[in-house]
């Protein structure tokens, strides 16, 4: 089920309407399962570190191309610290900083 805020609130008939409103953060959609369930992962690496590795993927129903950042959370130490930066990377909409459009855990 999805509810999206449709109605404005006036607090009095003096004081314009005010349009209740969804954070970036709440519109990027947190997925359990596998993401080769929605996407189909290229098996050449894009690039690859100590924490995990980034694959170029296509989205099965849309055709969107994406960077594919994927982790074990094996190697995560600090659970708590990964998931605020997770959060924070929801609410950053920057030219210039990489945008973030889904999570998936398995």
């Amino acid at each position: 089920k999805v509810s999206l805020p449709t109605m404005l609130e006036t607090t009095s008939p003096s004081k314009p309407a005010k349009a209740d409103c969804l954070s970036r953060a709440q519109l990027i959609p947190n997925h359990p399962g596998n993401i080769r369930d929605m996407y189909n992962i290229e098996a050449k690496k894009l690039g690859e570190g100590t924490y995990g590795s980034v694959s170029c993927a296509r989205h099965k129903a849309t055709g969107a191309v994406r960077a594919v950042k994927t982790m074990s959370k094996g190697h995560v130490k600090n659970m708590e610290r990964f998931q605020q930066e997770i959060a924070i990377m929801k609410v950053m909409d920057h030219p210039n900083i990489i945008k973030l459009y889904e999570t998936f855990e398995d």
